[in-house]
């Protein structure tokens, strides 16, 4: 069970990257890693964001 849990928040994590990449990058450069944006970075998917 715990693995299938653990499979499924990466799923969600996926999916969350894939519909808010800026709020993404953010976290991931606050853990100090580095982001190189690309020359024309994707826009956050807000009817995604809101359709649940």
């Amino acid at each position: 069970m715990d693995e299938g849990r653990e499979e499924w928040r990466r799923l969600q994590l996926l999916a969350a990257v894939r519909d808010a990449p800026g709020v993404a990058a953010q976290a991931l450069q606050e853990l100090d890693y580095k982001v190189v944006q690309p020359d024309s970075p994707p826009a956050d998917n807000q009817s995604r964001m809101r359709a649940y």
